[in-house]
């Protein structure tokens, strides 16, 4: 992406519970701009306790902000690696491609290494990897609904996690849903090198050991508020916590890349947007927003899921 970094707007405090209420302080000024501006809603950021699973408000937000990207924080605990995926994925595909997850530590939890989290992220990766879309037939005539000799199962007995098999979930429209890690160590970044798309700083001493990893394979960066850096960064992460910023906020967001006019857009009856009525199907993909290339997880050396294909 070019011009202005892409704004990851954070909602804290009482914001997610309006979002979930429907508060038409909070709904109305999003419906406004939806599909037109260079920004993301990050549902989870606030930390623990969560009063809203990030994952349920980010469909709920899906249906009601049509063409709106939301990525949705995920720390893992009590959360199995499978069980996220599915849940992520299916984000990704309610909101047609306009999704990503950040990942972070449990800090709270005995054991949380970066090596954990690490694990668990690839985890991730591979299952939503492992049905692709393009097996997907669903022939009436034939009777076959998917090929299944590229489905894959991941085979994973890690340090901390054991899965087997593949997700009950084609591939994402995007190729895979963004992947975020908010590092907060040294640790942490090194093992997001090479695993993430882009990894959220806030201390500075990280930010200089980022710009001086090898730039093959390193993860693009998400500036948190106050993080000076060189304008390399592709997003900022900036903390929302009452309707007024967020109507402050938004009145300042650069118009994305590519996306139309509001002419294009249901701006004039934001209702259209805040009953689901109306889709800006132009609007980008999240990758697309934050100029990051399709990707993918290799599993071509991971066993088929269901054997050879009888089609």
């Amino acid at each position: 992406m070019t011009g202005a970094p892409v704004q990851l707007l954070a909602l804290l405090d009482g914001l997610p519970g309006r979002l979930a209420a429907g508060d038409p302080d909070v709904v109305r000024p999003l419906a406004a701009h939806t599909g037109n501006v260079g920004a993301a809603l990050v549902i989870g950021a606030g930390g623990r306790p969560l009063r809203h699973d990030p994952a349920a408000l980010a469909i709920a937000l899906s249906v009601r902000l049509p063409g709106w990207p939301v990525l949705s924080v995920s720390d893992g605990r009590g959360d199995h690696p499978y069980n996220a995926a599915r849940r992520f994925l299916s984000v990704d595909h309610l909101s047609g491609g306009r999704s990503g997850v950040v990942f972070r530590g449990d800090g709270s939890a005995a054991g949380q290494t970066a090596e954990h989290t690490a694990e668990r992220i690839r985890v991730i990766r591979a299952l939503w990897n492992s049905w692709p879309a393009e097996s997907l037939v669903a022939d009436r005539d034939s009777g076959v609904y998917a090929r299944t000799d590229g489905i894959r199962a991941v085979d994973h007995r890690g340090t901390d996690f054991s899965v087997y098999g593949a997700l009950n979930s084609p591939t994402s429209p995007q190729g895979e849903p963004v992947s975020l890690w908010h590092v907060s160590t040294a640790e942490e970044l090194d093992a997001a090198h090479g695993l993430v798309d882009l990894v959220v700083l806030e201390d500075p001493g990280l930010y200089s050991r980022w710009a001086a990893s090898p730039v093959d394979g390193r993860p693009g960066l998400v500036a948190a508020s106050g993080l000076a850096h060189d304008g390399g960064a592709t997003a900022e992460l900036v903390a929302v916590r009452t309707p007024r910023e967020l109507a402050d906020v938004l009145a300042v967001v650069p118009r994305a890349a590519g996306t139309p006019t509001a002419g294009g857009i249901p701006t004039a009856d934001p209702g259209n947007a805040v009953r689901g009525r109306t889709v800006p199907g132009d609007a980008p993909s999240l990758r697309a927003l934050l100029g990051l290339p399709p990707r993918s997880y290799d599993l071509t050396d991971k066993p088929l899921a269901f054997g050879a294909s009888h089609a």
